[in-house]
């Protein structure tokens, strides 16, 4: 009779000290990128400055041609009102606008091959990588099912010993037992090992889950691959993934593009269809001018474990909600911090990285009012000391989007 798998490996503590905002920023740690370094090119500068020039000469124009309009009966104090607010706002549409434009010129001409397949070389991974499965009260067959394909594919690349499984709950104590057992069957069919951790109290929602982790078994790896309990990824490309941070020390974060996928709903299948449909021209467009300044959309993502224990130490920030308390959306900050350091945050369109889309209208406003909570907490971070000025506009960017959306209104 077989030994049960354990439920977690030996313990390997790895520090994780909380940041500050204010004050000086930090000494930046991340080893200088070499000749050829992914997003390395010198028009960069061009391409953003580009961009912004663009849609100030939209929001200008379309500001002036309604500032004629309310003049023809004389300025009163609502048309400074409705002119003060809508150049922000219509900047904020144009922005994207073009954004999406330049995505489907570079596309349609060929300067960027769009979705590809991950590049793999011959050598032999050097890291080990920990690919994390959070948690929270989801239909744990239907996270095991996802992850035992993952582990599948993983196999057949011949690279299971160099990547470990982590299924992290915050789940309620009732689900448990479903979740051991799940797990228990899963792990014992895996060429892969896959282990399992309950935590008792939710503290810090998903970072914090994560942070434990760290805080604990974080030593013993060189990355980890962070999911949604919805993710799915191919074999080849998680380890063509972990080759290029093995090849490039100063990339601290590959942020992939995950397809929308598993749609059974009207509402599902119709957000499934129009990611297709503009998914590709709007991250191509985003790829083109974000460099080395990339976002993290905090799952579907390979970090370098070091860099992010030393760089992404959340505090709970001052104040009651919605701008205190817990940093809700947490992703967008933590990419912030690691440029901070100086690490390179790159985002990749590559194939085989896929999530599903909440199923009905509801359950997309519940999960958006609580991305409009996380993205009016930017708003005080906005002035973080030693933040790269493309990560200010980010932040920037998802605070007002929230304002200019039906919900801000809520």
């Amino acid at each position: 009779m077989s030994e049960p798998r354990p439920r977690l490996p030996g313990p390997a503590p790895l520090e994780m000290p909380e940041q500050r905002f204010d004050g000086p920023p930090p000494p930046e740690r991340a080893p200088e990128p070499f000749d050829g370094a992914i997003g390395s090119g010198a028009d960069t500068f061009a391409r953003r400055a580009l961009l912004v020039l663009l849609t100030l000469v939209l929001a200008l124009a379309a500001s002036t041609t309604l500032k004629e309009s309310v003049l023809t009966d004389g300025l009163t104090i609502s048309d400074m009102l409705l002119l003060t607010v809508f150049f922000p706002l219509f900047a904020l549409l144009a922005f994207g606008f073009i954004n999406t434009v330049v995505g489907y010129i570079v596309l349609a001409t060929g300067l960027h091959p769009g979705f590809t397949p991950m590049p793999r070389w011959s050598e032999p991974l050097k890291g080990r990588t920990a690919i994390l499965m959070p948690v929270h009260n989801e239909d744990i067959g239907e996270v095991c099912g996802r992850l035992a394909h993952m582990a599948e594919a993983l196999a057949r690349t011949g690279s299971c010993g160099a990547f470990d499984f982590f299924i992290l709950s915050d789940s309620a104590a009732e689900n448990e037992a479903a979740e051991v057992a799940a797990w228990q069957a899963l792990a014992e069919r895996s060429e892969c090992a896959i282990y399992y951790r309950r935590r008792i109290e939710n503290v810090g929602r998903k970072p914090g889950n994560i942070a434990d982790w760290l805080r604990t078994h974080g030593a013993a790896y060189d990355y980890m691959l962070m999911l949604d309990a919805d993710s799915l990824m191919g074999g080849d490309t998680i380890v063509g993934m972990t080759q290029i941070m093995d090849r490039r020390p100063s990339v601290a974060l590959l942020q992939t593009v995950p397809q929308v996928i598993g749609a059974s709903t009207l509402f599902q299948r119709w957000m499934q269809y129009s990611s297709r449909i503009y998914g590709p021209a709007a991250t191509a467009g985003l790829v083109w001018w974000s460099g080395a300044e990339a976002t993290f959309w905090g799952h579907n993502a390979l970090i370098r474990v070091r860099a992010f224990a030393d760089s992404c130490g959340l505090p709970v920030l001052p104040g009651a909600p919605p701008f205190g308390g817990t940093i809700m959306s947490h992703d967008v900050v933590e990419a912030a911090l690691l440029r901070r350091r100086g690490w390179r945050v790159h985002m990749v369109m590559t194939e085989e990285t896929f999530e599903e889309y909440p199923p009905t209208l509801i359950d997309a406003g519940v999960r958006d009012r609580r991305w409009a909570q996380g993205n009016l907490q930017h708003l005080q971070l906005l002035g973080a000391s030693g933040f790269h000025w493309v990560n200010r506009l980010q932040l920037l960017l998802g605070a007002a989007g929230y304002l200019a959306s039906p919900c801000g209104c809520c």
